[in-house]
């Protein structure tokens, strides 16, 4: 399995401020290849929210349980997609802010979707997506220009490595 890292999809936060730091919404491309032979086997995306709780404004940028991510590609084509294998995770790690008197702890929300090599090279070749991520606590529209430019571009890279090269 390969799977790509730090590809953030945006600096935006779902309740509308902008991430000053590496919390937000992350899909890292991932290939699955037989052990056995190379084949690829699977392709799609390792989705993660990342934010925080905390006391005193609860997890307002929380989708909660991931349940889909839908990528609309140039303005025309939908490729939903479920998300599989859905996880919560708060940190171990506290942090007290002792002039709000509040305390916080990271959470991240993830899961994996798989596409089929169509909808991923449709995905590579695209010149703009808009997202929509549908968690139980909340859905998060995500425009076409609030995408972050280098995003579509590793998919691209990814693709072309792990898939057209036959990585």
């Amino acid at each position: 399995m390969v799977i790509g890292r730090n590809n953030r999809v945006t600096k935006k936060s779902p309740v509308g401020g902008i991430y000053i730091n590496a919390q937000g919404l992350y899909l890292n491309p991932v290939a699955v290849k037989s052990r056995a032979d190379g084949r690829l086997v699977q392709l799609g995306f390792v989705v993660e929210n990342r934010t925080e709780i905390d006391t005193t404004y609860g997890s307002v940028n929380s989708l909660g349980s991931l349940r889909r991510v839908s990528f609309l590609v140039n303005g025309s084509r939908l490729i939903p997609a479920p998300v599989s294998a859905a996880d919560q995770r708060f940190s171990d790690a506290i942090a007290y802010n002792s002039i709000s008197n509040s305390a916080s702890s990271a959470l991240s929300e993830s899961g994996i979707i798989y596409l089929k090599a169509e909808d991923m090279a449709v995905l590579a070749n695209a010149s703009s997506v808009a997202l929509q991520i549908e968690g139980s606590r909340q859905t998060w529209t995500i425009e076409a220009k609030d995408v972050a430019k280098p995003f579509l571009g590793n998919v691209r890279a990814f693709y072309i490595a792990q898939v057209s090269a036959g990585g």
